[in-house]
């Protein structure tokens, strides 16, 4: 009995003592988990690669004319449109009376000879490269068979020197005739504004201005209006802004309007009714353009150039002026 009871004893001692060590290990341990700092994770590290891809880059394709002045005012019936562009470039010239192809050397030169129309000459040139980038610039040349000279000959058969210098000094005053169109704004009897798009034009005048209307008529001065679109042509002085205005033609504003667009795309749909086109950029997916052109040669899938001016009977429609299949 003794010994069964001291059996006893001796294992509940031996169990307790199991249990409470047991207890406090956990206790520690849960501790040591609750107090454990959890790592914070670090941000990936990578690098930005802020280069443009150059098949999207435009910002290469460069276009600069050299030859004639914007707003030139010439009296020849061709002239040379001379200018640079990127190596190989398409060269694309809308005129009142052609479109012109052409294609840049391998430095980006070009040169073309252009027509023209007497009176104003709207002209784009635009440039296209490998990767269909486009860069265009607008040009305004006036074509006239009125010769103004300011400054009047003084020389002799004899006197070749003073020849010399008329030359001269006729080939400077040359350079510095000048043709601007706009709407009148402000008119007084010496001086008219007038508004080319964003661009104020500041024009002398006075009793020696030869004005004519659409119909070649001469008016007088007095009969001018604003709001009128005009031709005014003269002899510009950069540093005043002001045109001194030797002769002012009447024109229609609705000539002025015709713009000439340049796309590069790809034949999505050919109508077998109508013969339009639908043509999708290739630089602008979600745009298209439906296009008048009796090309029978045409495919769906073909990649061309295409010389636009907008359709004055079919609202959101265009003619095709040229087109070159790629």
């Amino acid at each position: 009995m003794l010994k069964d009871l001291a059996l006893a004893l001796i294992l509940g001692v031996v169990v307790g003592f199991g249990l409470t060590g047991g207890f406090f290990t956990w206790h520690n341990r849960s501790k040591t988990t609750q107090i454990s700092p959890t790592p914070i994770p670090q941000p990936a590290t990578f690098e930005l690669n802020l280069t443009p891809s150059p098949q999207f880059s435009v910002n290469n394709m460069s276009l600069n004319i050299l030859e004639p002045d914007n707003n030139a005012l010439v009296n020849t019936t061709k002239i040379k449109i001379t200018g640079q562009s990127s190596p190989q470039a398409r060269i694309i010239i809308n005129t009142p009376t052609d479109v012109l192809d052409t294609t840049a050397d391998e430095e980006g030169n070009f040169t073309s000879t252009v027509n023209l129309e007497i009176g104003l000459n709207q002209i784009q040139v635009t440039a296209i490269d490998s990767n269909d980038n486009q860069n265009e610039t607008n040009l305004t040349i006036t074509y006239s068979t009125n010769k103004f000279l300011p400054y009047p000959s003084t020389s002799t058969s004899d006197d070749k020197t003073q020849e010399l210098r008329d030359i001269s000094k006729q080939k400077a005053i040359d350079s510095l005739q000048k043709a601007f169109w706009g709407n009148i704004t402000q008119i007084n009897n010496s001086q008219i504004t007038i508004k080319q798009n964003d661009t104020d034009y500041q024009l002398t005048v006075d009793d020696n201005t030869v004005v004519v209307n659409e119909t070649g008529n001469k008016i007088k001065l007095n009969s001018l209006k604003t709001n009128q679109t005009i031709l005014a042509m003269g002899f510009y002085d950069p540093t005043t802004n002001t045109l001194t205005t030797k002769r002012i033609n009447l024109i229609d504003s609705q000539i002025i309007e015709k713009k000439y667009q340049v796309v590069v795309g790809n034949i999505a749909d050919i109508s077998q009714e109508t013969s339009i086109l639908t043509i999708i950029p290739t630089k602008n997916k979600e745009m298209q353009y439906q296009v008048k052109n009796n090309n029978k040669d045409l495919k769906i899938g073909d990649k061309i150039i295409v010389s636009l001016i907008s359709d004055p009977k079919t609202a959101n429609t265009y003619l095709a002026l040229h087109l070159i299949k790629l």
